[in-house]
């Protein structure tokens, strides 16, 4: 649980922010059971989050409370949130999870105010929550999160990528980082 889990450079070199195994499994739980009170297992959440680690600790959390996350990139200044529009459109999720500075700007998203989304700033939730949590089940054919395309030729689109196809994928890269 000591060792380093992830390092993010602020400016792409220096300002080194960490976080540790523990401290992100810690984080990780804690999201998961907030996220057990407020959803339902394959309940979609939209992730917006900065470049950062908070990202990572949300992602985890959806993970272990059967919550399937939908990762995005929050629209820049000047932009309309269009495609975040699609996205919730066709996504159709009760969630959407950031941090405490972007939710007043979320909350103006297109598409919002026609659905009940909930909002919610994963770096305020109370690590004591951690204790609450406990795993669940999960089949290797279930859905694990959902990739949007970029959408700049056209409408971005969904692709569900299940528990398998993750593992999959994470068994590819610890072998070719063993070679």
């Amino acid at each position: 649980p000591e060792h380093l889990a992830f390092r993010f450079l602020k400016d792409g070199e220096l300002e080194a922010v960490e976080i540790t195994f523990g401290e992100l499994d810690l984080e990780a739980r804690a999201i998961a059971a907030h996220l057990s009170r407020v959803a339902n297992k394959a309940d979609r959440a939209i992730l917006l989050y900065p470049p950062g680690l908070s990202f990572i600790s949300a992602f985890l959390g959806c993970l272990y409370a059967g919550v399937i996350p939908v990762p995005a990139y929050p629209p820049r200044k000047n932009t309309h949130g269009r495609r975040i529009g699609v996205i919730i459109e066709d996504a159709q999720p009760s969630l959407i999870l950031s941090t405490a500075p972007l939710l007043p700007s979320i909350s103006s998203y297109p598409g919002l105010s026609e659905h009940s989304i909930r909002l919610i700033a994963t770096d305020t939730v109370a690590s004591e929550l951690a204790g609450e949590w406990s795993p669940g089940r999960v089949e290797y054919g279930e859905t694990a999160f959902i990739q949007y395309t970029s959408g700049s030729t056209d409408q971005p689109r969904g692709v569900e990528i299940t528990h398998e196809n993750l593992i999959a994928n994470l068994e590819v890269l610890r072998t070719a980082g063993n070679q």
